[in-house]
């Protein structure tokens, strides 16, 4: 496999698009979560999900 010209112009272009947005991922992916009175399992999902991000 050749590494051609036009494949490196779209890989630099790929890199400076995502570049900028490479900060704003430390903080993980946001999550929305609806949660139904009814259950107890979106809370406890909720708390795991915290105690994931803060361990990491």
């Amino acid at each position: 496999m050749t590494f051609t010209r036009r494949a490196m112009i779209a890989c630099a272009a790929s890199f400076a698009v995502a570049a900028p947005t490479v900060g704003l991922a430390q903080d993980g992916p946001s999550i929305h979560v609806l949660k139904d009175p009814n259950c107890g399992c979106c809370t406890a999902w909720i708390e795991i999900l915290r105690e994931d991000s803060e361990a990491s």
